[in-house]
């Protein structure tokens, strides 16, 4: 039987979670001979392929692929290039998969499904809810500069020959590299669908990468978010070929910048540094003062970043 899906699931030091996620996949209602599951073993220092390899041990439907260490990125490449499934699934084994029924996707034609998912605390109380509209065949490009559009990987699915059709793969070694991912891919995708079914929840556990207090953590998240943003502005000089693409990159870019200058000014990152990216924003053209962004907050912020000497200034107040 050809496989619907293909669950991409990569390790790192996760033998907590994994039982639980696994769990969760294989209670989503599909038969085994329908997907697979694919975890890729990111050369983890933990028990996590032995635990799961145990649990694993009855089904028939997995591979266990491990490689030297390449980042949450590069495990994911790995898990795509040995898929063999119709359409991708990205599941991170802290969080878990709720979708029951895939019904939809025999019939779609789309290369980007959007579903909605909930953030929760590690005791499982809902943080807060991303819900898309209802929404059939539309571009990518046009989807993003008109809806919310949460850039997580782990909220879509992705229909494989889409991916290698345009080459969409994550850098390795990247923090927050979903948004830079979604940017191309939503650029490219032609067919995009939306629908308001709860795909996933996120565990928002306070050692994960993003969230994770140690010093060096925080400097390498705002040096890698730095890096996206070039990375994009390079991206959008050479593939805009029109004012709609422009107010694509824009859109991503101005959101990302905006939001690198306030993670900057509240974390042990020093203010040159923060001027310089403000300053490279400003220097190729990116409206983070001109745009109106989903974020009130954001637009109260820009205001601010304004005045002469704000970015000392809330340096002083912000950082504590």
């Amino acid at each position: 039987m050809k496989k619907i899906i293909s669950i991409i699931i990569p390790c790192y030091n996760v033998e907590k979670y994994i039982i639980t996620c696994l769990d969760s996949v294989y209670s989503n209602g599909l038969e085994e001979e329908l997907f697979e599951v694919i975890l890729v073993d990111d050369e983890s220092p933990d028990q996590v392929v032995k635990i799961a390899s145990q649990y694993l041990k009855s089904k028939i439907n997995y591979k266990i692929i491990r490689q030297k260490n390449m980042g949450l990125g590069g495990a994911r490449n790995t898990g795509m290039r040995n898929a063999v499934g119709k359409f991708i699934v990205f599941l991170d084994p802290d969080d878990t998969l709720v979708l029951q029924s895939y019904n939809f996707l025999e019939t779609s034609n789309s290369q980007i499904i959007q579903l909605a998912s909930e953030n929760i605390s590690p005791s499982g109380q809902i943080i807060s809810r991303y819900q898309p509209p209802n929404i059939t065949g539309v571009t990518g490009r046009d989807f993003w500069l008109k809806h919310l559009v949460m850039p997580s990987a782990c909220n879509k699915i992705y229909r494989k020959s889409f991916l290698k059709e345009y080459n969409l793969e994550f850098k390795n070694h990247l923090y927050s590299e979903d948004i830079e991912f979604n940017a191309r891919a939503f650029f490219f995708a032609r067919n995009v669908t939306a629908k308001n079914i709860l795909i996933q929840r996120f565990l928002q556990s306070p050692n994960s990468i993003t969230r994770n207090k140690s010093v060096a953590s925080r400097k390498k998240l705002f040096e890698d978010l730095v890096q996206i943003i070039k990375y994009l502005v390079q991206f959008k000089e050479e593939k805009s070929e029109s004012k709609e693409d422009e107010r694509f990159f824009d859109k991503i870019i101005s959101d990302i910048g905006l939001g690198v200058i306030n993670f900057g000014l509240r974390n042990p990152v020093d203010k040159s540094q923060i001027y310089q990216i403000k300053k490279f924003l400003l220097d190729n053209n990116i409206p983070i003062f001109s745009i109106t962004y989903d974020n009130k907050f954001k637009n109260l912020f820009k205001f601010f970043l304004r005045f002469p000497y704000s970015i000392l200034m809330l340096k002083t107040i912000l950082y504590k």
